[in-house]
């Protein structure tokens, strides 16, 4: 259908904004005349204007009596721009054709009644399951109110993630690695646990995009580095810190030393102290604060007990898991979980819509987990 071409060119345009827009979501936008686009644009970056916007501008006065097609529910609210729904109008836009209500209470069909109102005609539900996939993470977060949580782990053909002695550098190919360290452009936070900085002394670094070269662009990214650390044993001069243009925090407990709390502080770093049980954090609460902050999307790196944790709580909504090409055996090996022993294989928690990549000798099995009750 023509509608649905338009509408999937919308969903490219859309993806360019990836690491850049959110807790906004990934939006496109045409300006159709005469089956004619005169007009382009997409959510570039989190404050700047949204895609139906930059498409009104480009198409100018030839928007009058044209169709709009969009990919998530026009807003209808002042943030940090003026509502889409507005200008819309202003333009003289005749239709709009878009593939998703918009479930943030602040639009959720507001948006679509006011342009009917005005006399403009809305048809929706086109690509749905393809606009969907593509805003995964921001919905679930809307919906959820807390971050969209990936877990993230690299392991050997017999599923350990590091030998007895906690070495796992390194399982995956440096061309896997160099691919997750694009990845995590595409996220607000990475989150690991102070074993992981202790051991490893990481950077915890992304890689920048290929297609996104604007420096005016890339200079809006906003990353965070995440350390849960019950004790504050993380040292001051861990590499983690060296990379002043991310923001790092660190969740701990009551059991933290105040002195180091106060040294953190001075050196750039946010301390928060959450609940805890025995050595573990709450997570909700960690999730609920993230939340406040504005970040929507964590890729979680471990290490095991990190990872258990996030499983246990059943705080996860996509798993990508690494394997190498080698074996590590050895009965002290480390899996990625380490949950309490199942006496029954069924009902066992499962992935739907697996997925396989190739790196070369490595692969990428990707799926959305399911609990069953």
């Amino acid at each position: 259908m023509e509608h649905e071409k338009f509408l999937k060119e919308a969903l490219k345009l859309a993806k360019r904004g990836e690491g850049l827009v959110s807790p906004n979501p990934l939006v496109g936008a045409l300006v159709v005349k005469g089956k004619q686009v005169i007009g382009r644009g997409w959510h570039q970056a989190y404050g700047l204007a949204h895609a139906e916007v930059e498409a009104l501008k480009q198409a100018g006065a030839k928007a009058k009596g044209a169709t709009l097609y969009v990919t998530l529910e026009p807003c209808c609210h002042y943030g940090k721009t003026p509502p889409c729904v507005q200008a819309i109008v202003d333009a003289g836009i005749k239709e709009v054709i878009c593939c998703l209500q918009d479930p943030n209470p602040l639009v959720n069909g507001k948006g679509f009644e006011f342009l009917e109102k005005k006399g403009i005609k809305v048809r929706k539900g086109y690509l749905e399951k393809e606009a969907t996939r593509l805003n995964e993470a921001y919905l679930i977060a809307v919906k959820h109110r807390r971050p969209y949580i990936i877990l993230k782990w690299a392991m050997s053909l017999d599923g350990k993630i590091a030998t007895c002695a906690g070495d796992s550098c390194w399982i995956t190919t440096e061309e896997t690695r160099h691919w997750v360290r694009s990845f995590r452009f595409t996220c607000d936070a990475i989150l690991v646990g102070v074993n992981t900085i202790i051991r490893d002394d990481p950077f915890l670094d992304y890689q920048l995009p290929r297609f996104q070269t604007r420096r005016s662009l890339l200079e809006r990214k906003r990353y965070t580095k995440v350390i849960l650390d019950t004790r504050l044993q993380t040292p001051c001069c861990a590499r983690i810190f060296s990379h002043s243009a991310s923001r790092v925090i660190i969740f701990t407990s009551h059991l933290a030393p105040e002195e180091k709390v106060r040294q953190f502080t001075q050196a750039n770093c946010s301390v928060f102290k959450v609940s805890s049980d025995r050595e573990f954090l709450n997570l909700e609460e960690v999730c609920k604060y993230l939340w406040s902050e504005k970040i929507a999307i964590v890729l979680v790196e471990g290490g095991q007990k990190v990872l258990s944790c996030f499983w246990e709580k059943r705080l996860v909504d996509r798993v990508m898991i690494f394997v190498g090409n080698k074996f590590i055996a050895g009965t002290h090996s480390l899996s990625p979980l380490s949950v309490p022993d199942r006496e029954n294989l069924n009902p066992a928690p499962f992935l739907e819509e697996l997925s396989v990549k190739r790196f070369g000798d490595d692969l990428l099995i990707e799926g959305y987990p399911c609990f069953p009750e």
